[in-house]
């Protein structure tokens, strides 16, 4: 009985995500402005979004703020690692300040 009261509430919730995803995509196709029109436009709306400048431009900042944050971060951890590697002074310190926080939960 405890199985259904945890399962049915999730079902829901589940059922109302998949239902306005699907819906919202459906939608997404259709030439609607501030209320629904469903009729069939196909992919129009969505090769008018990519014409513009300002998505170019968007698209172009996420590419480079995407492969700069990631090459960054990849930089930086080799550079701790290869820090932590050697034999400094003030070692311990050092790894409990930059590993501490990495192996705590923040609950």
């Amino acid at each position: 009985m405890t199985a259904l009261a945890i399962w049915l509430p999730l079902l829901v919730a589940a059922g109302h995500v998949v239902v306005f995803t699907v819906w919202t995509s459906w939608v997404s196709f259709t030439p609607s402005t501030l209320l629904p029109d469903y009729s069939w436009i196909g992919l129009r709306n969505y090769w008018a979004v990519h014409r513009t400048a300002n998505f170019q431009v968007a698209y172009l900042n996420l590419v480079i703020f995407g492969l700069g944050f990631v090459l960054l971060t990849m930089a930086l951890g080799l550079l701790l690692a290869i820090l932590l590697d050697q034999r400094v002074r003030g070692e311990n310190v050092l790894r409990t300040i930059f590993l501490y926080p990495l192996a705590v939960s923040f609950v």
